[in-house]
């Protein structure tokens, strides 16, 4: 009888459902204490929250913590072996389950920074975004995410500085829980580059570019060994933008009209003129001249004398004084090279001044001269060479032909304007531009317009 009734009873599942039913009790058990636990540390300072090496800590009570392969928790296994989920210990409990943002990616470009965010334990709370600069006092709001994004969102800042640093703030909030991650990110900064224009002519236009850019755009093309005095035009991107800067381009300093002469044309007078470092080309990037007459009227020098040439000429004095210390640009212009004649007659006795003011030589503005075309315009040597903007304008044009290339201030009534160079048959003249263009002569004392050059 024993035996008929205990076989009875263990294929009637009773053993098996005791079995379950003490199982689950244990679990259930064991979730209750976890979960009381992890409500206790939430009352905690701060109100509501809990890190995950907290609840590691609470869970490492009841068994071996287990992780997935993102070593996020996903639970425990029991002494018993009992495997006991973590999302089951919130299911119902008197808990929430604890909130954690993690930032799976962050991206920057010139002007904007995205950012890839997944939370943890914040469905149905908030998720907002701030940034701020190292220059901000305060975070600025950027987005508030609720619903699905709330869990987790691809989302870029946009319309930022180039090259800044960024703080970026995401707070997660669900009832009265709240976490906050603070990541950091720099955009991008622009890179600026100068090449040299396939074309081979270039349409003369007004500049567009401030003068503190053109001199960044100067600092470029004297580090560009491939722009030579016989480029005609270049390619600029700055700022993300790309335009042309090309012979004839004017610009305004002070109300003055002036053009561009040429690229790389003028030896810098200090090697390191550029921010203290030496360039590739050791030249000023870009040479300009005065197309509105700078001085209306003046001498070069108060007796009939071109005794010492330009270096020792009385309006080189004031153009490198107090005409170039009254200029807004000063700081951007370079100290140059000018080759000059100091004997009138003498084209061996040719030398070096150093100025951020000149004046242009014969030889700046003609390939040709008085000597069968050997010389430059009436003096007796070479001062320079032709800048890019006359090769281009005048080409082989002769020195005593009219052109509306070399009128000033403007080609309906030109005036006289003066050159540095020296009139090779006497010591009492310079030369100078003649109201019709060509090149002539006049005494040292003698007043007319002053067009000067200069490098920046």
């Amino acid at each position: 009888m024993a035996g008929i009734s205990i076989q009875a009873i263990t294929n009637t599942g009773i053993f098996a459902q005791a079995e379950n039913a003490k199982r689950e009790s244990e679990i259930a058990n064991i979730k209750e204490k976890i979960a009381l636990d992890i409500y206790e540390k939430q009352l905690e300072p701060p109100l509501g929250s809990i890190t995950e090496e907290q609840l590691e800590e609470i869970l490492g009570k009841y068994g071996t913590v287990n992780k997935g392969e993102d070593g996020k928790i996903i639970g425990i296994t029991t002494e018993d072996g009992y495997e006991i989920l973590l999302k089951d210990i919130y299911e119902g409990g008197t808990t929430a389950e604890p909130l954690e943002i993690t930032v799976e990616n962050i991206t920057s470009t010139t002007n904007s920074i995205t950012i890839k965010i997944t939370t943890n334990g914040n469905k149905g709370g908030t998720l907002e975004i701030y940034k701020k600069t190292e220059a901000d006092a305060e975070y600025t709001l950027e987005k508030t995410a609720t619903g699905e994004e709330a869990t987790g969102l691809v989302y870029t800042i946009e319309n930022l500085e180039q090259d800044t640093k960024y703080s970026i703030k995401i707070v997660a909030t669900k009832n009265e829980q709240t976490k906050e991650v603070i990541a950091e990110q720099k955009t991008l900064k622009v890179q600026n580059s100068v090449t040299v224009s396939e074309a081979t002519t270039h349409t003369a236009t007004a500049i567009t570019y401030t003068w503190d850019e053109l001199s960044t755009i100067a600092k470029m093309i004297s580090n560009n060994s491939s722009i030579t005095n016989d480029t005609v035009e270049v390619n600029v991107k700055l700022n993300g933008e790309t335009k042309t800067l090309g012979v004839g381009d004017t610009a305004t300093v002070d109300s003055k009209k002036v053009r561009i002469l040429g690229f790389n044309h003028d030896t810098l007078t200090t090697e390191t003129a550029y921010d203290g470092a030496k360039t590739a080309t050791g030249k000023a990037g870009i040479s300009f001249e005065y197309v509105t007459f700078l001085i209306t009227s003046a001498k070069m020098n108060s007796s009939d004398t071109n005794s010492g040439g330009w270096g020792s000429c009385a309006l080189r004095s004031t153009l490198n004084s107090t005409t170039y210390n009254g200029l807004s640009i000063k700081d951007k212009i370079k100290q140059v090279q000018k080759e000059f004649i100091q004997t009138y007659n003498n084209k061996g006795s040719k030398t070096y001044s150093s100025d951020y003011l000149w004046l242009l030589s014969c030889g700046e503005i003609w390939n040709n001269g008085y000597n069968g075309g050997v010389t430059r315009g009436h003096a007796i040597a070479t001062e320079g060479s032709q800048y890019k903007y006359y090769k281009t304008t005048l080409g082989s044009t002769t020195y005593n032909s009219s052109t509306n290339y070399t009128k000033k201030p403007n080609t309906s009534s030109p005036s006289k304007w003066w050159l540095r160079s020296p009139y090779n048959c006497s010591s009492v003249y310079f030369c100078e531009v003649h109201s019709n263009s060509s090149c002539n002569y006049d005494n040292a004392s003698d007043s007319y317009g002053v067009a000067p050059g200069f490098s920046i």
